[in-house]
């Protein structure tokens, strides 16, 4: 249960009406993120490699994020029904944004190569990392890597792996862009060391792709190289088990292109070659050739297509890229590759994957699967234990009347002439990239951007969500080509307006906007010229950002050219000049943001305002800005109820004022110092930027903030002022590139894998629990005290605030003050005087009255020769003078208490109600005056003194001594009983001050000068 004080500061600015964002509805927002809300988009993902592992599992690595909606960044391993194993991921500790290769052992540990570094505390590890059978990382395998120091050491392995192969005795040959410990082909021992019997002299003089393991031991290496230990073998080579060359295998080698796919085929460890290149040592191929063990021209391999015209399957397809012999022994050989009817310049522009199954005998065609979409690839075949085979890619749909979509892998059936078995559908998802979102009044989200998969549904880069995350699959949008979604409209009518980079719509060509029904049938489109973002203006029309001159333009409601919008020239016909971002202000006014140097001629940098009919306005000024490096631009913009304008982008300094990413601007377009972010001037780059109700501003983009040990990603909140908004601490893999909030909801999109460790796939949302303010107002100060039940409240005079949590209920409870009385409260439901229990559904306000209790005046006075003082209780009367007063409660009993000095003494009360002694009682159920009469003392038994020395007989007439303090005792006084008078006289009259006088009974005392010292009563 949340609460937290509102300081002092805060609740004086808010009571003098100065607070730039309200404190009275919604304080502020608690929040979560939503662990159920898991909608998984994707764009085509794509498979690099295959390796087979037992109970007819297989390893895939290339680049993706999902697979089957199931988390998993480039590297998976899959169950025979193409379901993820769940036993498998691979530790968190090694990066896995570009795995090349991946081999599995005998003991089935996984070997696996690429661009990945580690970072240890004593040193980095590189290249080449071995895996446990459950995808933690085996740390006892050392291939390549730098110890620290100074100088540093490095070991091994010095760059990039691109392919692993496992002998029949464990040890591992690897082949990459490495120079050591071999250049290009190494063999290393089971602990990653160098197995230094492996000799290949010079090596490759480039990278080595591929390696094939014949059942001789020999070596087959295939790659980007010219020459092997000097010698000419182009793009492949045949290795002596202990690495020396193999001199006559495949003669000089390949020439007119590529390499970019080798296979063995078991059956006499025939070699299978395919790439883009024609000629094998000078002799002129087709693009998919077989030669012997030995490296020699197969010329059996006829790989017949058409009997008729004599073509060969090679020649059907303008790259080979993936070969499998399948079969024990081989029967079938699986070609993938790709062909196309669009050549541009001699290259191809787009192609479509194909999948050939050829007769293992002599190469003849059986038969083909054929994909569509744009560019399609099968990268890589291979077979399982099982016997079937498996391919890979980034292919999404089948090319025939069928149209059944597979999604970068499936199983091809040999039961069925080889065409996949609609029964094996993973679905590898690539990366989605959410660029726009929108959300509806019913609290559904609409998103758009880069994915043609949601929740493996395929839909055309707009899906829209339930609040709970399923896809709400009653909005199918028309199809689009040529670029991706940019902007989502939702207008007042609940129909939609998308638009983009695309340059087609449902067939329509030319048409980057689409307005559409709320199931997504199209109702109108028109062409803008690539956008790159959509506004809503007035009237349910549109404005859209343009990547090129004029940078705007105005739409109707009905999608036609606004004849009343006329920006002009607007900004310049450059490639490096565009808009990012259009904003609509409540009077009409719109903001245009981007990379520009001027707008209808006039000189503005990156932002300039607008009339309602695009016309400049010219009460705004835009700032100048600078960037770290490269170009400034800005990406977003929000505005503030108050009037002033949010900027975000790529920018370091703007208007002089170094304001990194993120500038908060006045209405007139000067920039507001007092807004400090904590972006460094690093180069990084916002692109999104939401407010919430209570004024806290999210931030989004590819930026980092880092605190001590702690580092931010990504996703950050300010407060008001720009400062980091510590409760809110969530970490982003990815880069944010939209942000949208209704105040519960705050969703996130952008190319997003994971945030606080927790997968995602391109969205995520974050619950955010209201925080309400409950504001308690007391009559004075001094009437008394209010306290919570939770939480604290922050008092500023009268006032006491705090937030709590949507829901929280909090008992309230009233102390009053001395000279008080609590008379009830008002307000959030509570009345009468016991406690009052607010729950926090809302704001409340909750009043607190005090009455003051009636008050009596007590008067006292201080008189006789003697001196005093007089104080009281309660506190009230403390009186060292002749006169004071207090107030006191009506009703109230007051005791005073009379303190004489050292040489006087009370002599009694004048106006008391009751006395005893030097306490005096009275009732203050009128005003009442008490006078307390002092005298100077006359006489002194132990430590009280007397008035007279006939109140001192009176009050305790025995043996103790009376002291008398005065040379006269100025009176008369007969004392029935004897007494011995120290001092005096003797029958001489000679004074005997150490000597006792004894007077017997009746003695008289008259008043003169007899000066004694005590007077002993016998």
């Amino acid at each position: 249960m949340a609460t937290r004080s509102i300081p002092s500061k805060l609740i004086m600015l808010c009571a003098l009406m100065v607070c730039i964002i309200s404190c009275v509805t919604q304080a502020a927002a608690t929040v979560t993120l939503d662990a159920g809300f898991t909608p998984v988009l994707a764009t085509a993902g794509r498979i690099t490699g295959i390796v087979p592992l037992a109970n007819s599992k297989v390893l895939v690595i290339g680049n993706f994020s999902s697979i089957s909606g199931v988390a998993r960044k480039n590297i998976a391993r899959l169950n025979a029904d193409g379901s993820v194993d769940s036993g498998f991921q691979l530790d968190s500790r090694i990066p896995a944004d570009m795995i090349y290769a991946a081999a599995v052992q005998a003991d089935g540990k996984i070997l696996i190569g690429g661009q990945i570094t580690v970072y240890g505390e004593t040193e980095s590890q590189n290249y080449l990392f071995r895996l446990n059978s459950d995808g933690s990382w085996d740390t006892t395998f050392k291939a390549g890597g730098y110890i620290f120091g100074n100088p540093g050491t490095t070991y091994g392995l010095d760059n990039v792996v691109r392919s692993i192969a496992v002998d029949s005795n464990g040890k591992i040959l690897v082949g990459g862009d490495f120079a050591t410990p071999r250049s290009h082909i190494a063999r290393l021992n089971t602990d990653g060391s160098e197995d230094t019997s492996f000799n290949p002299g010079s090596g490759a003089d480039g990278t080595v792709t591929h390696i094939a393991l014949q059942s001789t031991g020999h070596i087959i290496i295939g790659g980007g190289f010219e020459n092997v230990n000097g010698t000419a073998k182009a793009k492949v080579a045949r290795l002596y088990p202990d690495g020396t060359l193999y001199g006559d295998a495949f003669g000089t080698g390949l020439a007119g292109g590529g390499l970019s796919a080798l296979a063995l085929q078991q059956s006499g460890d025939m070699v299978l070659l395919g790439g883009t290149f024609n000629s094998l040592n000078g002799q002129t191929v087709p693009k998919l050739i077989r030669t012997t063990a030995v490296g020699t021209l197969d010329a059996s391999f006829t790989q017949t297509y058409n009997p008729d015209t004599g073509s060969k399957v090679g020649d059907q397809l303008q790259a080979i890229t993936s070969l499998v012999a399948v079969g024990s022994p081989a029967t079938k050989i699986i070609v993938g590759g790709w062909y196309t009817f669009t050549i541009f310049g001699g290259y191809p522009t787009e192609h479509n994957a194909r999948i050939y199954i050829l007769d293992a005998a002599n190469g003849t065609y059986v038969n083909s699967v054929p994909f569509k979409g744009k560019p399609t690839d099968v990268w890589a075949l291979a077979q399982r234990s099982d016997g079937l085979a498996v391919a890979g890619g980034s292919f999404t749909q089948l090319d025939d009347a069928t149209d059944v979509y597979f999604y970068g892998l499936c199983q091809l059936d040999p039961a069925n002439y080889y065409r996949p078995f609609e029964s094996f559908k993973p679905i590898v998802g690539g990366q989605a990239d959410v660029r726009t979102m929108a959300l509806q009044g019913d609290g559904k989200l609409i998103v758009g951007g880069d994915f043609f998969l949601a929740n493996g549904t395929p839909k055309n880069g707009v899906a829209r969500f339930s609040t709970s995350g399923t896809l709400d699959t009653t909005l199918s949008v028309p199809a689009t080509e040529g670029g991706i979604v940019t902007g989502l409209l939702v207008r007042s009518d609940g129909k939609l307006v998308m638009g983009g980079s695309f340059y087609n719509i449902a067939d329509q060509t030319y048409k980057d906007v689409a307005l559409m029904s709320t199931t997504g049938t199209l109702e109108a489109s028109a062409y803008a010229g690539g956008v790159s973002a959509l506004a809503l203006n007035q009237g349910d029309k549109v404005l859209t950002a343009l990547y090129h001159t004029p940078g705007i333009k105005g739409l109707t409601a009905d999608l036609m050219v606004d004849s009343s919008f006329v920006p002009g020239s607007g900004i310049p016909n450059s490639q490096t000049e565009y808009v990012n971002t259009v904003v609509v202000q409540s009077d009409g006014k719109i903001l245009v943001g981007g990379a520009f140097s001027s707008f209808s001629g006039v000189a503005c940098q990156n932002i300039v305002r607008l009339n309602s009919n695009g016309s400049i306005d010219n009460t705004f000024v835009p700032p100048a800005f600078t960037v770290f490096y490269g170009l400034s631009e800005v990406y977003a913009i929000a505005l503030q109820p108050d009037g002033k304008i949010l900027l975000a982008g790529r920018f370091s300094t703007v208007g002089g004022v170094d304001s990194p990413t993120v500038v908060r601007l006045n209405s007139n377009g000067s920039v507001d110092s007092s807004f400090i972010t904590p972006f460094g001037n690093s180069g990084s780059t916002v692109y999104a930027l939401a407010l919430q109700p209570d004024g806290r501003i999210l931030v989004g983009g590819s930026m980092q903030i880092v605190e001590g040990e702690n580092i931010y990603n990504s996703l950050v909140r300010l407060h008001p002022n720009g400062s980091r908004d510590s409760t809110f601490n969530s970490s982003v893999t990815g880069i944010v590139k939209s942000i949208v909030t209704d105040g519960i909801q705050l969703l996130v999109g952008g190319t997003i894998e994971a945030v606080d460790g927790s997968a995602r796939q391109g969205l995520v949302r974050f619950t955010t629990t209201p925080e309400y303010l409950l504001t308690v107002t007391r009559s004075s100060v001094a009437g008394g005290n209010i306290t919570a039940s939770t939480g604290t409240l922050g008092w500023s005079g009268t006032v006491g605030m705090a937030a709590y949590n949507s829901g929280t209920s909090v008992t309230l409870t009233a102390q009053a003050g001395s000279g008080y009385i609590f008379s009830g409260w008002s307000g959030g439901g509570c009345s009468g005087t016991g406690s009052c229990i607010v729950t926090m559904s809302a704001a409340r306000t909750v009043t607190a009255s005090f009455t003051a209790v009636p008050q009596e005046t007590l008067t006292v006075n201080l008189s006789g020769s003697g001196a005093g003082s007089v104080i009281s209780t309660p506190v009230g009367i403390d009186c060292p003078a002749a006169s004071c007063s207090g107030q006191f409660t009506s009703g109230s009993t007051v005791t005073l208490t009379a303190v004489p000095n050292a040489s006087s003494a009370l002599v009694g009360w004048i106006g008391c109600q009751t006395t005893n002694g030097t306490v005096c009682g009275v009732i203050m159920n009128v005003p009442r005056e008490v006078t307390a009469v002092f005298d100077s003392a006359k006489a002194q038994i132990g430590t009280t003194r007397y008035a007279s020395l006939a109140e001192a007989f009176a009050t305790n007439f025995g043996t103790t001594p009376i002291l008398l303090l005065a040379g006269n005792l100025g009176e008369s006084l007969t004392v029935t009983k004897s007494a011995t008078l120290k001092g005096g006289y003797d029958a001489h009259f000679t004074w005997l001050p150490d000597s006792f006088t004894i007077m017997n009974a009746p003695l008289t005392v008259k008043a003169g000068t007899l000066t004694v010292d005590r007077i002993t009563v016998k």
